[in-house]
């Protein structure tokens, strides 16, 4: 009964409760989704693909409350992908 209390222990302290953000998945998803993006609905037109942007980067932290949603998620995908060297 210990080894087993023993090893359940052992393997809950081993797992992360939060796990730290992948910084090159990241990096990878918006190297792919900001040319699409660019190119969508005219340009920056696609509200998804620009909160998916903006979320990847910030978490759900990015939308200011007094702000439109749509015109918020649209300045940070666009400052993101142009400022961040996501458009190569």
């Amino acid at each position: 009964m210990k080894v087993i209390a023993l090893f359940l222990l052992a393997l809950a302290v081993s797992l992360p409760a939060h796990a730290d953000p992948d910084q090159q998945a990241r990096k990878k998803a918006l190297r792919a989704l900001c040319p699409i993006a660019l190119k969508a609905g005219g340009g920056w037109g696609d509200d998804n693909l620009n909160a998916a942007i903006a979320t990847i980067d910030s978490g759900q932290n990015w939308l200011d409350p007094g702000q439109i949603w749509s015109k918020n998620a649209l300045a940070t995908a666009y400052k993101l992908c142009n400022y961040g060297g996501y458009m190569r």
